[in-house]
């Protein structure tokens, strides 16, 4: 009986062994003929949707540009103008202006302040009321005459 479970017990303990080798022996097999994954030539797992660009896109505003507004109007002895502007970024200084012609296809007229171009981008520095500017159009100086826009108190609000 002693025999018999010697003989058992090491019949088991070389299947065991033998199970084990032939593991290691496949694991071997399966690492050594496997090919290396190379990253870069792989391909991604998701499709890029790609843009075709035509053409630089330029000149695009990065902030809100206002519309013209009539802030004032120009006068001299025996003609009146509306005055038109509007501030080139908002905050600041710089104007752009012009004034239109009182017929009944009104023609825009782009004013010069100092030389400036003040329909330019970078616009010519801010008008007040009572300066004076040269049309050269009308070959005659102009008053300026700002409308008043301070912000009224209202009690009841």
């Amino acid at each position: 009986m002693y025999y018999l479970n010697m003989v058992n017990c090491r019949l088991s303990f070389n299947l065991t062994l033998l199970f084990f080798v032939i593991n290691l022996i496949i694991l071997y097999n399966i690492a050594t003929n496997t090919k290396k994954i190379n990253r870069k030539k792989q391909k991604p797992m998701y499709i890029r949707k790609q843009r075709q660009i035509k053409h630089m896109p330029i000149n695009i505003p990065t902030q809100s540009i206002k519309p013209y507004s009539q802030i004032g109007i120009l006068h001299n002895n025996n003609k009146i103008l509306p005055l038109m502007g509007r501030q080139v970024h908002s905050g600041s200084y710089k104007w752009n202006y012009h004034t239109m012609t009182n017929n009944h296809i009104p023609i825009r007229i782009p004013l010069e302040n100092n030389g400036k171009n003040c329909e330019g981008a970078n616009g010519c520095k801010e008008l007040y009321s009572n300066d004076t500017i040269y049309l050269p159009e009308y070959n005659d100086k102009f008053t300026i005459k700002l409308y008043d826009k301070t912000p009224r108190y209202i009690p009841y609000i």
